[in-house]
């Protein structure tokens, strides 16, 4: 007489919200779905107890990529039915706060490149220090760095003595070294 007991484990994959957040495969900001994935143990095929987490990621609404989710990252993850009711800009508002932060201040600088600046007739001081700043603020943040207080401080650009903006500029460019966005 032969009896058999049938038993494993199988991993469940639970879809908690939604996060807005850049995307490096499509370049631009994209929901993601947050998926929180656990081990179950199952005895003929009947899960037993509630299984144990092992981690989350966040999958690309526009390439399906996955990547893993750094929680702390996030001040709020929304809803499932936010991605298709809220806008990407809010959706980052509420999700990351300081880099929509810091890429309205990034628009704001694009803006002010485009007049001439107070500081002198042509605008050729503000212009040559701000020429990729925009750029390597969004980069910056959108890889995770804390680039907020410089942000602010750039954006203060007209009340800054000259030496004080090329100063917050160069430390731009350096951490923008450090972080490999630009060559040395």
């Amino acid at each position: 007489m032969s009896f058999f007991i049938w038993w494993g484990s199988r991993r469940e994959l639970v879809r908690r919200g939604v996060v807005v957040d850049y995307c490096w495969v499509c370049r631009t900001l994209q929901p993601f779905v947050v998926v929180d994935s656990f081990m179950l143990t199952h005895v003929y095929s009947v899960t037993v107890g509630g299984g144990a987490y092992e981690g989350s990621t966040r999958m690309c609404f526009g390439c399906q990529n996955s990547y893993a989710l750094d929680a702390n990252r996030y001040a709020e993850v929304l809803p499932l039915g936010a991605a298709t009711t809220l806008s990407l800009h809010e959706g980052l508002r509420r999700c990351l706060p300081r880099l929509a932060e810091v890429i309205e201040i990034a628009g704001a600088l694009r803006e002010a490149t485009a007049k001439k600046p107070y500081r002198d007739v042509d605008g050729r001081t503000f212009r040559e220090l701000a020429a990729d700043t925009p750029d390597l603020l969004a980069a910056l943040a959108n890889a995770g760095w804390d680039v907020a207080e410089l942000a602010y401080k750039i954006r203060q650009w007209e009340r800054l003595p000259e030496d004080e903006l090329r100063e917050a500029v160069a430390e731009l460019r350096g951490i923008a070294r450090g972080a490999a966005l630009v060559p040395e």
